[in-house]
């Protein structure tokens, strides 16, 4: 960049999709049952460098999310953000306009690649081969699609979470219901005691939020006091077997 001259006026953003839990903690426990939501894992790197903007603080300290990069970008570059974006630029925090951020951080797990078992609500392997094709040395390679019948059954076994400036609660789909946990990652940075029955007046608050973001999605609507898809048939099709 500094040979062509680019690295005055050129924004660069280093960033990654998920953090990781290696064998470096007393568990280890990366894409085990029940681990998919691992504080280290929302530890993701964010890199920004933008010569134009004053830097007031070099590292920001308030919690940032993935739908906080969009604005921030286009605040850099100088473009409006449209509205009724979720996310909100980062751009105040880094130049020092505004001191600290307090927001709520909504995740929710993928799918599962990886077989689930009991009490997890798990489904059918998410996959059928649908073509293969031969690499330049010679190697069937198969090409997958996901299995569209099963969707729905795998949009509800998602685990999903909130975490606050203090506290993590996490929903996480089993066979007979939902189990909730709550954390404070304070106190307990590695999520080991679960206070959701010593503290039900702070988990009842999280879930009611938790469950206005998830249904935000059109598929999903709450029956018997859990997430569950509109069509009840849903849950049936595409049950593991055994």
């Amino acid at each position: 960049m500094r040979r062509f001259g680019l690295d005055r006026h050129t924004t660069l953003i280093i960033t990654g999709d998920h953090g990781e839990r290696l064998p470096d903690r007393k568990s280890f426990r990366y894409g085990r049952n029940g681990a998919w939501l691992d504080p280290d894992q929302f530890r993701v790197p964010l890199v920004i460098i933008n010569p134009p903007v004053p830097v007031a603080r070099p590292i920001v300290r308030a919690t940032a999310r993935h739908i906080d990069l969009m604005p921030t970008i286009l605040e850099l570059v100088g473009v409006p953000a449209p509205p009724a974006l979720d996310g909100l630029s980062l751009v105040p925090l880094i130049t020092g306009a505004e001191p600290d951020r307090r927001v709520d951080v909504f995740g929710e797990t993928g799918f599962h690649w990886v077989p689930v078992a009991p009490p997890y609500l798990g489904y059918l392997p998410m996959t059928e081969v649908v073509s293969f094709r031969l690499d330049a040395r010679g190697a069937l390679i198969p090409r997958y699609f996901l299995r569209q019948d099963c969707l729905p059954r795998a949009d509800l076994a998602r685990h999903r979470f909130i975490r606050t400036a203090r506290h993590q609660l996490n929903y996480r789909p089993t066979i007979d219901g939902a189990r909730l946990e709550l954390y404070d990652f304070v106190e307990d940075p590695d999520l080991e005691r679960n206070l959701v029955d010593a503290r039900p007046d702070v988990a009842a608050a999280l879930r009611a939020r938790l469950f206005r973001w998830a249904l935000g999605d059109p598929e999903l609507t709450v029956r018997d006091g859990r997430l569950a898809t509109r069509d009840p048939a849903a849950l049936a099709r595409c049950a593991p077997r055994g």
